[in-house]
């Protein structure tokens, strides 16, 4: 049997005065994240132990030491892979007798070890991470691995998950051949009902390594939504109404200078004392912070106000065409007390993580304008944002 994968990637999430987590370690409170270009994960066809499975797959990550980024088919044996896969289950807890095995693309293995200080368990969802080294029957045009999860070996060792992980060019080898389907079906939630279904091959989200993307057309293509699952938003006081953001290129790259501006209406009358703001990039990193009187301009009569403020983007923040930053405001000394958190990112990046994010890409209160808002869990509203040339 063999692996599956699944790379969340994603996501900032804004509250308070902590920095926003990397969208890996949101999404899977851990470290790893995707480095590896060009894999596909999918669960093992014509398993008829999928009857006894107990996890449902949603993000597998796979990180390989000693690249900053490299294609699947480029990997060597001997190199080091952590992998992170996560997803609900059904399993109570992790059993005492439990244990992992992964498999090379030759079906032998390449690590085993117990359940236990691999698998955690909390509130209905699992996460499996596990570190190994490569052999050579895994890499290559036809690199694949695989990844089995045995529950209890004292009740015969019944499989709890089996998925694949694999180059596109291997899936399609396998995949052609005669019979490749499952013997059960996914209820999404760690359960399986029997039952003929097929298998669908997932793209794991990575930095693209086929060069660098296109650029954009002219004036770069942005977007802007309220910080995701927020629960600081109950407290916010500024309803943005328009984005833009000045680059020197439409092609932006990290080291470039930007000027950010946000107008919008709000229920402050001043700017409150001691009150700041922080830009953050897309490992929770400050790119700026400072005085919000530096940066902001209020019109107490009509309510509107006007943020503008230069940040120099870091590698976190472009990483090919996947491009997000964020701005939060403080309107006090307390870290909890928002005035507004807005995320900026590219097609790519809202792409990628408003289909398949786990959690979903929601925003826990509803803009009613002029600085009021209503808790509620909505959809992200994402917008527009003009992006203009220097010059």
């Amino acid at each position: 049997m063999a692996v599956q994968q699944l790379a969340a990637l994603l996501f900032l999430l804004c509250a308070g005065a902590h920095a926003y987590p990397s969208p890996t370690s949101y999404l899977n409170n851990s470290a790893v994240s995707t480095n590896v270009c060009d894999l596909v994960w999918y669960y093992c066809p014509l398993d008829p132990g999928c009857k006894n499975y107990q996890f449902s797959v949603q993000s597998v990550t796979v990180f390989a030491n000693g690249y900053p980024l490299v294609k699947s088919e480029d990997l060597k044996p001997n190199d080091a892979i952590e992998i992170l896969i996560s997803g609900p289950t059904s399993m109570p807890q992790v059993p005492d007798d439990g244990n992992f095995l992964i498999y090379d693309g030759a079906g032998k293995n390449m690590a085993a070890g117990p359940l236990a200080g691999a698998l955690t368990i909390t509130a209905g969802s699992f996460h499996l991470t596990v570190k190994f080294t490569l052999d050579a029957a895994s890499c290559g045009t036809d690199f694949e691995f695989g990844v089995d999860i045995f529950s209890h070996k004292s009740e015969g060792s019944p499989e709890a998950m089996c998925i694949q992980i694999a180059s596109p060019a291997r899936y399609k080898q396998e995949s052609g051949k005669s019979g490749f389907a499952l013997d059960c079906k996914d209820q999404g939630d760690g359960t399986w009902t029997p039952g003929s279904s097929p298998v669908v091959p997932h793209s794991v989200p990575a930095p693209k390594c086929t060069g660098p993307a296109p650029p954009p057309a002219p004036g770069c293509k942005l977007n802007w939504f309220y910080c995701p699952r927020d629960p600081g938003c109950v407290g916010y006081s500024m309803s943005a109404e328009t984005v833009d953001v000045t680059v020197d290129d439409s092609s932006i790259q990290a080291g470039d200078m930007v000027v950010m501006n946000v107008t919008g209406t709000t229920t402050l009358k001043a700017v409150p004392l001691s009150s700041t703001y922080k830009v953050y990039d897309q490992e929770g990193k400050n790119m700026a912070q400072g005085n919000l009187a530096d940066i902001l301009t209020l019109d107490p009569a009509t309510g509107s106000f006007k943020i503008s403020v230069s940040i120099q983007l870091d590698a976190a923040s472009v990483q090919g065409d996947l491009i997000e930053w964020g701005l939060d405001i403080f309107q006090g000394k307390s870290g909890s007390d928002e005035g507004m958190c807005i995320q900026i990112a590219s097609d790519a990046y809202v792409q990628m993580v408003q289909p398949k994010a786990s959690p979903p890409f929601v925003t826990y209160c509803e803009d009613e304008g002029h600085g009021i808002f209503k808790k509620k869990t909505i959809p992200e509203k994402v917008g527009p944002v003009v992006c203009k040339l220097q010059g």
